[in-house]
């Protein structure tokens, strides 16, 4: 078995996706799920994008001279999964 071991820059990544989930995506969540109805793009509204930018969530493996954060892609793998725990969790 293969142990894989977070060093500090992902632990601060996955807990930082986490907390932005529960706090700025859960409340709306269960609402966007009702609301999105057959248009997948309004299943996520923009101003949940625009906070996910914000938060440096969406340039998170973009090169830093680039204007993203220069990580590795495990941290984009923890927001997608902090993501969808909150969107899984929604009544539909």
């Amino acid at each position: 078995m293969v142990e894989f071991v977070l060093d500090e820059e992902l632990k601060s990544w996955q807990t930082k996706a986490a907390e932005f989930a529960r706090q700025e995506l859960k409340p709306y969540a269960a609402e966007w799920d009702r609301t999105a109805g057959a248009d997948p793009a309004s299943a996520f509204p923009m101003e949940a994008l625009k906070r996910c930018s914000r938060a440096g969530l969406r340039t998170v493996t973009v090169p830093k001279e680039m204007g993203g954060q220069g990580s590795a892609s495990w941290a984009t793998a923890f927001s997608s999964r902090s993501f969808s725990r909150v969107r899984r969790v929604s009544p539909r």
